[in-house]
């Protein structure tokens, strides 16, 4: 076991190895001293008036801790753990551990935003449901999961020796929490339909910019427990955010012009391959002929018929679409090109021209 766990604690950055090591201490001493109602969002506190007032910061704070209630609490922990390890670093290695930071608690928000509602309607018949906590880490977890299912949806992958889609499992490892703890896990149902709309809706406009990063960097770097805690990383640029969200406008055009090419081909009618040249041609070395002596047909050979008014109109989709990819190529590239600039230079697009200048 040491052997799988050793490894990917040796990569997880500072961030993540203070959550992975605080999260059931915290739990344990806010469950032995009652304290652990300011921390996990219990509904039941926020639809009452008077105690909305002191409860209303659990709605970002309940996933630093969870609750010791009953046995299979410890098991939870030890899982959240391990999927800490497992998945959640890579969000720290892509947003600094700053930047991470303020994602474990907005992204905690947003899941109670969704989770609120539902608890709040399911409780008018079941009034247990409004004493049911959202808490845990393994919400965000499950909310990592559902986004690499909405990014890779087709990638194959197994499940305790169970062959499956990615885009189904989280949803087969939420009927799974529900079957063990037979009870409604309405919090990580909740992190599956905010993982689901978080790119579509750009639900990721509530992270920190990368300037606010650098200024609570100051702050936050020197709250480490131990000096050897990990690499405390620094928040990404603002070129590297430029940049990325290029490459992320491109990659998604690409992935439309992919997805429509795919369709296409296969709406068209089959064409036998023996079809596609029907003319005779030239072969190598039958003798001097010139291309100039050869009629068309000999030279290019017939090309290849369309057997109906479909085929055509995809033909022409396909062109306008790769048009559009081209034209945001060189949107992009020209939006670069002018950030490095010299102000005092004038920018030339066309290389003709400015030879002439020249």
């Amino acid at each position: 076991m040491g052997n799988i766990i050793m490894p990917m604690w040796q990569q997880c950055p500072a961030a993540t190895r203070h959550t992975i090591v605080t999260y059931p201490i915290v739990s344990l001493i806010l469950s032995i001293t009652g304290l652990i109602q300011f921390v996990i969002l219990v509904p039941a506190f926020i639809f009452d008036f008077p105690s909305i007032i002191i409860h209303v910061h659990t709605i970002f704070t309940s996933c630093l801790a969870r609750s010791f209630s009953d046995p299979f609490a410890f098991i939870m922990i030890l899982l959240e753990m391990f999927m800490v390890m497992r998945t959640l670093a890579e969000e720290e290695k892509k947003h600094g551990s700053v930047g991470f930071i303020w994602w474990m608690l907005s992204t905690n928000a947003l899941i109670s935003a969704v989770y609120l509602p539902f608890a709040f309607i399911l409780g008018l018949v079941f009034r247990s449901m409004w004493y049911m906590p959202h808490q845990g880490l393994f919400t965000l977890v499950i909310f990592n999961i559902t986004q690499k299912s909405v990014e890779f949806p087709e990638m194959e992958m197994n499940m305790w020796g169970f062959p499956m889609k990615m885009k189904y499992y989280p949803f087969a490892l939420v009927a799974i929490i529900c079957l063990l703890s037979q009870a409604l896990v309405l919090d990580q149902m909740a992190a599956v339909i905010v993982g689901l709309v978080y790119t579509k809706h750009r639900l990721n406009r509530v992270l920190l910019k990368p300037s606010m990063c650098v200024k609570l960097d100051k702050i936050f770097s020197c709250c480490r427990i131990w000096k050897d805690g990990g690499e405390w990383l620094p928040p990404p640029s603002d070129d590297q955010t430029f940049f990325q969200t290029m490459y992320n406008n491109v990659q998604d055009l690409a992935g439309q012009a992919r997805q429509h090419l795919n369709e296409n081909k296969g709406s068209a009618p089959a064409t036998n391959k023996e079809d596609v040249f029907t003319g005779t041609g030239q072969r190598l070395g039958d003798g001097p002929q010139t291309p100039s002596t050869m009629d068309a047909s000999h030279r290019f050979g017939s090309y290849p018929t369309y057997s109906d008014q479909s085929t055509y109109q995809s033909t022409y989709e396909d062109v306008d679409l790769v048009e559009t990819v081209t034209t945001h190529i060189r949107e992009v590239t020209t939006t670069v090109t002018n950030a490095f600039a010299p102000e005092d230079q004038p920018l030339r697009h066309d290389v003709r021209h400015y030879r002439e200048e020249v």
